[in-house]
């Protein structure tokens, strides 16, 4: 008896997911790629058996923002996740999906984050922005993550966060920065949230870019007009976000 509500909650994910207008709703964004998909939510749930305890309206719309951005769900591939929180599911980028909605602007050139090691870095200069990374690796420990961009038109633009700042920064914004992905997957957390910031503060932003950064971590709620509506649940603040001073150079302990 222990088990039926989680059993209800499988018979009700699977229902929504396979109602008509549900489907019929994916096969409108994504056209001949709606099956595979569809089907990709639900190996999501029975791979991660917390989202079957979420409610099943905040797993589909976690899932119709991925299909949205033309992302898949696939943890695997780092692109976009579904992330359970308590009872509800949430809409989350991986640093792979910030990268393919650059590059389908047709505006960059060049972009890319990184994991900084100890004896990499020689050189970091807090105006520009720009450091130097052609120093021997010493050790297999990360001292900071960078992430640099170049436009078409020849703008640039780097950042550098240490460990430390990094830590701060999750800590600070991040309900879930001591139990949820940021516990599990801090490099790649890390990498996502330095891109993030560079391409919110300095980038050139598409539509689908706005939606992603504005739906990234929250309970997507409605995906019907241009900017979806979201319910903060581990949201960044963008206004925060876009004065935070990232420049300051610390080497991580």
């Amino acid at each position: 008896m222990e088990n039926l509500p989680q059993t209800q909650q499988k018979t009700d994910l699977q229902s929504l997911i396979n109602s008509p207008a549900v489907r019929a709703s994916f096969e409108r964004v994504l056209d001949k790629q709606a099956p595979g998909f569809i089907s990709s939510i639900m190996s999501l749930a029975k791979a991660n058996e917390k989202l079957f305890l979420c409610e099943p309206q905040s797993v589909l719309m976690a899932a119709a923002m991925a299909a949205t951005l033309q992302l898949p769900i696939n943890q695997n591939l780092g692109f976009a996740y579904i992330i359970p929180y308590g009872q509800v599911a949430q809409f989350q980028m991986g640093y792979k999906g910030y990268i393919q909605l650059a590059q389908r602007t047709g505006k960059y050139k060049t972009i890319n984050a990184t994991e900084v090691y100890e004896g990499e870095l020689v050189n970091y200069n807090r105006l520009t922005g720009e450091f130097d990374l052609s120093g021997e690796r010493t050790s297999e420990t990360i001292i900071g993550f960078a992430a640099y961009f170049r436009l078409i038109d020849g703008f640039e633009k780097s950042i550098y966060m240490t460990v430390k700042e990094m830590q701060k920064h999750g800590s600070r914004y991040s309900k879930m920065f001591t139990s949820g992905i940021w516990k599990s997957d801090f490099d790649k957390m890390a990498l996502k949230t330095i891109l993030k910031m560079i391409l919110s503060k300095y980038g050139v932003l598409s539509i689908e870019m706005q939606k992603a950064i504005i739906s990234d971590n929250t309970r997507v709620v409605n995906i019907d007009s241009d900017m979806p509506e979201v319910q903060a649940i581990d949201a960044i603040d963008q206004k925060v976000l876009a004065t935070e001073n990232t420049t300051s150079f610390k080497r991580a302990e």
